[in-house]
């Protein structure tokens, strides 16, 4: 058996790995949806679910493969092995999706399959079935090939974008959201011209708007109320909001996604340090006054 026949059969054991990884995911996304609907209170870690189907998808998409596709490289060249693998994966899914979840293809659904099949039949039987070998000096000189400096620069370039755009999508849903909150007034202001619509909360024992176990009423004032799962906590800035006492807080925080806030605890000798770490790891400080008179 030829050696790029091996690297094939890794591929296809690394792309059904990703492919139940996704599908156990979904499940994961599917049962928390579910107890949401019944009251069962979830963890999860800034929107994503923690519970075994998620925790199991992640293994199976971003652990698994990756010793198959180390052994796949191996025994056959990247351009054999990147265009099998991508296309199994979406055959895969395609085979799986109705079997497990019960999803629907449609003729469109089957007829993409169809052609990414031949692609990937194509690719397999007319390709490169050779892997040439090259020496470091010869690696050195293609890195300072134009192709790779362009398709490194522009890679850096999506990098650099993707962490700038990081929260915008979560704050966008919660602009959505907001929007369509409603207006908190007063209750039984709409039955008595009396009353003020100023809102009052509700105090009774028997109060239907305090308990929110009958249809119709209004709800409750809360902080964040009607805001997506996946805002909380965020700065309006899109960082995510962290009260610092010491130094030793910012070791666990990422600068590029976390914003610092001092606590009101904090004396200004203390935060002149905290601060002096800040900047130098270039973290977004969202009270940076300092006293000048700090020794």
């Amino acid at each position: 058996m030829e050696s790029w026949i091996y690297g094939i059969i890794f591929t296809l054991i690394a792309a059904f790995g990703s492919t139940t990884g996704l599908i156990l995911q979904k499940i994961a996304h599917g049962v928390e949806q579910a107890n949401e609907e019944k009251g069962i209170p979830q963890k999860n870690w800034n929107g994503i679910p923690c519970n075994k189907y998620f925790l199991c998808g992640f293994l199976f998409l971003g652990v698994f493969p990756i010793p198959f596709e180390f052994l796949a490289l191996m025994y056959a060249g990247q351009s054999l092995i990147l265009p099998t693998g991508t296309g199994c994966t979406v055959i895969f899914g395609q085979m799986l999706a109705p079997a497990i979840l019960g999803e629907k293809l449609t003729k469109l659904d089957l007829l993409a399959t169809a052609f990414i099949s031949t692609g990937v039949v194509i690719s397999v039987a007319f390709g490169t079935h050779e892997t040439p070998s090259y020496s470091a000096e010869e690696l050195m000189l293609l890195f300072t090939e134009i192709p790779f400096i362009v398709s490194l620069s522009i890679t850096c370039v999506l990098t650099v974008i993707g962490l700038v755009t990081f929260h915008k999508e979560k704050l966008q849903a919660r602009e959505e959201a907001r929007v369509s909150r409603p207006e908190f007034i007063r209750p039984e202001s709409w039955r008595y011209t009396r009353l003020e619509t100023g809102w009052r909360k509700p105090k009774g024992m028997d109060n239907h708007q305090r308990k929110q176990k009958s249809r119709g009423r209004p709800g409750l004032v809360k902080v964040g109320y009607g805001t997506p799962k996946i805002a909380y906590g965020l700065h309006p800035s899109g960082y995510t909001d962290n009260l610092v006492h010491n130094a030793g807080d910012l070791d666990n925080l990422n600068p590029k996604e976390d914003g610092i806030r001092f606590g009101h605890s904090v004396g200004a000798k203390k935060r002149r340090e905290i601060m002096k770490i800040a900047i130098e790891k270039k973290f977004k400080v969202f009270n940076a006054r300092v006293s000048q008179n700090a020794s």
